[in-house]
């Protein structure tokens, strides 16, 4: 069965934010408009984003990017051999689209609000995906989070600590949750509880409709003229729903991790040895890459998921290969000499602290230009110290 429709007025808040929050809390849904980004800043940078650079470094069968005509009518957008195509994320990370949004003020004003915790702001790096179909995916369900389900004064509740977040560029976004207000989540506590507490969990959909009937809902917002940011708490049911768009996945963060990484896979980058997880994200944000892991805390991959190794794996070029088997390192398709005097100083004199490592022989020219960006999102993302 179809989730029922919800008109997306009822859903978005008005341009000066003031229901931002009434919104939030009757839904754990709200879209912000962000107007302050014209459809011709939008345009600019949307142009200006590669959306195969990384693979294309990595791969001896280059794809062709993307034309704007379909970045803007993503129905059009066509199928490209390279991984993920069929699920469409892009594995592009600190693109002039994130870069665009990170320095809207309007976003920061709607997260300060939401949850005054995350002030000064902190984020974590995340990628691009374009949609081409119109479809549901009831088998999606899941909730996310630590501790989601508690009791309080004897009813069970979900918490509303953690936020997830999505902004629609093109196309018109689909997103999919689960209205639970007013329900007794009992039930819903003990089914989590048995699945292990996980962070992440999934939903059998035919229990959940059996359980909480009448609650499936679905909002489409268009995003062809200026950026749609959608806000949820990361605890509300809610499931991967498609309609051709294009979006950027932005994740605002409580505190940087920097725990060591235990355990660097053959599928990230070998330089990634010997740093904190916020290290990799630093380093990894120079060559539009991805650190260590996702904010989700799984383990991110730069070129393909380990399940299809065998497929993408003869068409690596021979520098990703090591004894015959796939070892991812950073693109050395970059032509930004960090490592020149110069560069170094200008570091120093904006205060951008790195690894001493981004400074050794053997690690490859950035890709990204760091000093091109704010200080503003250099603060943002760890570079500059608040």
């Amino acid at each position: 069965m179809d989730p029922e429709h919800i008109q997306s007025n009822l859903i978005t808040c008005n341009s000066d934010l003031s229901n931002l929050k009434e919104i939030y809390n009757q839904y754990n849904v709200v879209v912000v408009p962000l107007d302050t980004i014209s459809l011709s800043q939008k345009t600019i940078e949307i142009e200006a984003t590669k959306f195969y650079d990384n693979f294309n470094s990595f791969s001896k069968k280059m794809v062709s990017e993307p034309s704007i005509e379909e970045k803007f009518v993503p129905r059009r957008y066509k199928s490209r051999k390279a991984p993920d195509d069929s699920s469409g994320f892009i594995h592009q990370y600190n693109t002039p689209i994130h870069n665009i949004l990170h320095n809207n003020d309007k976003l920061i004003e709607a997260f300060n609000i939401m949850n005054p915790e995350y002030s000064p702001m902190k984020f974590a790096p995340n990628r691009l995906r374009i949609c081409r179909k119109t479809c549901y995916d009831a088998n999606s369900l899941h909730i996310e989070g630590k501790d989601i389900l508690v009791d309080e004064n004897g009813t069970v509740v979900l918490k509303k600590d953690e936020m997830a977040c999505i902004v629609g560029l093109t196309g018109n976004r689909r997103f999919v949750f689960w209205d639970m207000t007013g329900a007794d989540l009992t039930l819903l506590k003990d089914y989590w509880e048995k699945k292990g507490k996980k962070d992440f969990t999934k939903i059998n959909p035919i229990w959940m409709n059996n359980i909480y009937p009448n609650r499936r809902r679905v909002i489409e917002i268009d995003c062809n003229n200026h950026p749609m940011l959608i806000m949820w708490s990361e605890s509300t049911p809610h499931e991967i729903a498609s309609m051709p768009s294009l979006s950027a996945y932005i994740s605002p963060i409580l505190q940087y991790n920097n725990a060591m990484i235990n355990n660097v896979t053959s599928f990230q980058p070998l330089e990634y040895r010997g740093l904190t997880e916020h290290e990799s994200d630093l380093i990894g944000m120079c060559y539009n890459m991805p650190g260590s892991r996702w904010p989700s805390n799984k383990k991110a991959y730069s070129y393909c998921h380990v399940q299809s190794y065998f497929r993408w794996k003869p068409d690596l070029k021979d520098y990703f290969i090591e004894n015959d088997k796939i070892r991812i390192k950073l693109p050395i398709h970059g032509k930004i000499n960090q490592k020149s005097q110069n560069y170094r100083k200008q570091l120093r004199k904006r205060k951008i602290k790195l690894n001493n490592i981004v400074f050794s022989e053997t690690m490859p020219l950035f890709v990204v230009d760091i000093l091109k960006m704010t200080d503003k999102e250099l603060k943002m993302y760890g570079f500059i110290e608040y």
